[in-house]
């Protein structure tokens, strides 16, 4: 009986300490400005996010995440399709930080959730076929989920994430599924050339964690999900702040240094307020 009360205060005290865990936050001031390169004008994109919410009844919207970064990263994705826009943050926005400090905040509200999160891959009901071993296939939903999020922010090591990238490679070649790019193009051959990437760029050596991996139907899952866990409980998360960091994906080259800083926002029409066309 002993025994068994030791265990039970020790499972005890671990809750508790697991439900005083604090995120570590990038607070945004009042009147802080954010830039983005977008194919609609500044104004109009609010008033989009704010009809969608409207008719869907959902704070958690794919289409409503958007990305943002300062004036620098905003101009590097100019094109000739797009005007560089700044927004206003119109009350204090908090934004949660992906670094390593918040790997255990991450894993425990995933884990804890009641909601009914959404991976990006949908597993076939007849998955035992795939001829493929890979700790992602035997997962609950949920856990699929925070193993993607993990995947796109640097939680796993940068071999786990390339060995992901390998089970992505097959269960496309095998047409199991199909994503896209952001243009509407299939993600294979971003998928191959990261592959390859791997293999030649960690014969210079690597830092495991904190590796930043962008795919875009892959980030807006990430974002969806982490804002229906945040929207259904005490935190008061509004999105993700990626700060400018190196990571293996994103090389630091002698002549071009890629600035990955993103200011994710799960609402842009809650927490922005438009002020003008940049250029």
């Amino acid at each position: 009986m002993r025994t068994q009360r030791k265990k039970n205060n020790n499972n005890k005290t671990k809750k508790m300490n697991l439900t005083k865990l604090k995120p570590s936050m990038k607070i945004l001031p009042k009147g802080y400005p954010l830039y983005a390169s977008k194919q609609y004008e500044g104004a109009t994109i609010l008033e989009y996010n704010k009809s969608e919410e409207k008719k869907y009844n959902d704070k958690c919207l794919m289409q409503n995440s958007s990305w943002f970064g300062d004036l620098e990263v905003a101009k590097s994705y100019r094109t000739k399709d797009t005007h560089i826009y700044r927004w206003n943050v119109k009350k204090h926005t908090n934004l949660l930080k992906t670094d390593i400090k918040n790997k255990s905040f991450i894993e425990f509200v995933f884990k804890n959730t009641k909601q009914t999160l959404e991976p990006t891959i949908k597993i076939p009901k007849d998955h035992k076929n795939i001829k493929y071993s890979h700790p992602y296939l035997e997962m609950s939903t949920n856990e699929r989920a925070l193993y993607e999020f993990n995947f796109c922010f640097g939680y796993l090591t940068v071999t786990e994430q390339y060995q992901f990238m390998k089970l992505l490679k097959y269960l496309l070649e095998n047409k199991i599924i199909d994503l896209k790019t952001r243009q509407g193009d299939s993600i294979l051959k971003k998928i191959k050339l990261k592959i390859y990437y791997y293999k030649v760029g960690s014969l210079f050596g690597k830092k495991e964690l904190s590796n930043r991996l962008s795919f875009y139907d892959f980030d807006k899952h990430a974002i969806m999900n982490l804002c229906k866990i945040a929207n259904s409980s005490k935190y008061k998360i509004n999105g993700v702040y990626q700060k400018n960091d190196t990571s293996f994906w994103f090389p630091d080259l002698v002549l071009y240094k890629m600035n990955i800083q993103e200011y994710i926002l799960f609402n842009p029409q809650d927490n922005l307020i438009y002020d003008t066309i940049i250029e």
